[in-house]
């Protein structure tokens, strides 16, 4: 039960127990297996010259005189409707006072115990003139008049007999104006049907009733509660406007956010502690495929596949005793099972609130089996894509390494061989040449020493001198020393640790780590305008990092590459062939920072 409804509740009691201690008319409440006498109001008290601690240790036959007691246990056993017709009893008041009663009845439940209701009519000195609305008015008991509700009693004619001042200013009428006059009379919005039963069902049928109502002509909202008595009918109005509207806000509230969850393309589902189900969306059902009206006081473990299920319940215990607000479910271990068979993989939260003094679990989930599947194909295709790049960069060194071979020992060697017959030619014809010819003949070999020279530079970017019989650390240190003659305004420094400067690792790793860092530094010259390029090599055998840094203004983010060169994305397809991650990112001295991480598989 939530606080506000407990609250209402409490208020409700606290209520009922007023108007039974502030009744006008005697009451008793006896427990029908003993006969003892439970409860007394002030009324019954004053009627019979007790208090009301001496009424409750009294039982029911002590307030009777001994010919009267001899008829009760006949009468106790009597159904309700063969109670109905009224006899006079000679009750006995305190100091032995005979008082003639007649008395009405109610069978309940009290705290588990079936009880009677007693309601005493004092009839040996009659109370109210129901006819005469003056001697009404004033005979009426004064204890009326300090009840916090409107209260009136009405006769069997539905005539006003007695009103408080309460009733005075909900009815806006004075009492002498109401005294004798009919309900209907006064209040013509009462004199519907509706109202008429009810009136019938209290006077006729003795039956107690609670009803609201809208009363429109103070706009206000009213809680009846109406008891049969021997006059007639007593009523109790209590204004509850203010109740009315908060559960009517609190109505929309329920309202707006089962509109909310049904329109949740989301499954949100409802448990209580032991994974019972209390509420199902449309977006569950959807989810599902099984509707609310099936799963509905179903455990929820029954949407699980079989062999998740007993681990979900672990799961649900270990969740309530944490006492955390709310987790975030793991996207690859939840699944669920569609009402045809196939499982689903889901992912979502689940939250625990406290309803009243209930613990609720709410999850929400969410369909991800094609996202999942999508991201498994494009995963499959990354690995794909990165062994065919492993291998197109394998087949690229041994091709690169075939052509410089080729170039080396037939196209270098050609151009030798026309360098010394040219050579040749020339000493055989000295002193015989023509001017032209001596013109041409220069000519030639200035081609010749071009094409050596061509060639030369073909073979360096093709295979890097010294790699594969000294190592990366020389490679780089010749890569650098070249670099620093064709570009002598630019400053190359190479950092080696003399403990690394022998070190070898595998031949594709030391291949790739050159590669890269010839790219990061023809990208540094290109793009930086840096003065500075520095190259750091550190590591051991299992592992290596090198870096290239500038001190540049960076590079565009899209900046051209020359023809041959792969760039960002070729030095970052090369780390991932050898198993290596690059990054490339900002210095904090400016210029860019190229890293290569290396570390051998296990």
């Amino acid at each position: 039960m939530d606080a506000p409804r407990e609250s209402s509740l409490k208020r409700l009691q606290a209520g009922y127990r007023q108007l039974f201690e502030r009744y006008p008319l005697p009451m008793l409440v006896v427990d029908l297996a003993t006969l003892r006498l439970m409860a007394a109001n002030d009324a019954a008290a004053k009627c019979y010259g007790y208090t009301i601690r001496q009424l409750t240790d009294m039982h029911l036959p002590d307030i009777y005189f001994e010919e009267d007691q001899q008829a009760l246990p006949a009468y106790m056993a009597l159904r309700p409707q063969e109670r109905t017709r009224q006899r006079t009893w000679r009750h006995r008041g305190q100091g032995g006072r005979v008082i003639e009663v007649e008395i009405d009845t109610e069978d309940m439940q009290l705290h588990g115990l079936p009880t009677r209701m007693l309601l005493i009519n004092d009839v040996s000195s009659p109370r109210v003139a129901a006819p005469k609305p003056t001697a009404g008015a004033e005979s009426f008991p004064d204890s009326v008049q300090t009840i916090d509700d409107a209260f009136f009693m009405l006769d069997h004619a539905a005539r006003f007999t007695a009103v408080n001042r309460h009733a005075e200013a909900l009815l806006q009428v004075r009492r002498e104006q109401l005294l004798g006059r009919t309900l209907w009379e006064c209040c013509p919005q009462a004199n519907g049907a509706v109202y008429r039963a009810q009136y019938d069902a209290v006077d006729r049928l003795r039956q107690p009733i609670c009803f609201e109502f809208f009363f429109a002509l103070r706009r206000v909202w009213l809680e009846v509660r109406a008891f049969p008595c021997s006059d007639g009918v007593a009523a109790y109005f209590r204004n509850v406007t203010s109740q009315h509207e908060s559960s009517q806000r609190l109505e929309q509230e329920r309202e707006r956010l089962n509109a909310i969850v049904s329109a949740s393309s989301e499954a949100i589902i409802t448990v209580d502690t032991a994974g019972r189900v209390q509420s199902f969306n449309p977006g569950a059902e959807r989810l599902f495929g099984v509707s609310r009206q099936e799963m509905v006081g179903q455990c929820m473990k029954v949407l699980l596949p079989v062999r998740f299920r007993e681990a979900h319940m672990q799961y649900l215990t270990q969740f309530i005793g944490s006492r955390e607000p709310s987790r975030t479910m793991d996207p690859n271990r939840i699944k669920g099972l569609h009402a045809d068979g196939r499982e689903i993989d889901l992912e979502g939260s689940i939250s625990q609130v406290t309803v009243g003094r209930e613990r609720v679990l709410i999850a929400t989930l969410r369909d991800v089996t094609e996202r999942n599947l999508a991201d498994a194909e494009r995963q499959a295709a990354r690995v794909q894509l990165s062994e065919l790049a492993s291998r197109l960069m394998s087949q690229e060194k041994d091709l690169v390494k075939r052509m410089a071979q080729a170039l080396h020992d037939q196209l270098g060697q050609t151009t030798a061989a026309i360098r010394i017959l040219h050579d040749t030619m020339g000493v055989l014809r000295r002193g015989k040449e023509s001017r032209e010819y001596l013109r041409l003949d220069q000519q030639l070999g200035q081609l010749i020493d071009q094409a050596t020279r061509q060639v030369r530079m073909v073979l360096v970017d093709l295979h890097p001198p010294l790699l594969d019989e000294h190592g990366l650390a020389a490679a780089l240190d010749n890569e650098l020393r070249g670099r620093a003659l064709n570009r002598q305004s630019m400053n190359f420094v190479l950092n080696v640790p003399p403990e690394v400067s022998d070190l070898r690792w595998p031949a594709a790793v030391e291949y790739g780590a050159f590669m890269i860092a010839r790219e990061a530094i023809e990208n540094a010259l290109r793009h930086s305008q840096a003065t500075v390029v520095t190259v750091d090599l550190g590591g051991a055998g299992s592992h290596m990092e090198l870096s290239i840094g500038d001190n540049g203004q960076g590079m565009a983010p899209k900046a051209d590459t020359k023809a041959g060169h792969l760039g960002i994305a070729g030095m970052l397809e090369r780390a991932r062939s050898i198993g290596g991650v690059v990054t490339v990112s900002p210095s904090p001295a400016g210029g860019t920072h190229v890293n290569l991480c290396w570390k051998q598989s296990a």
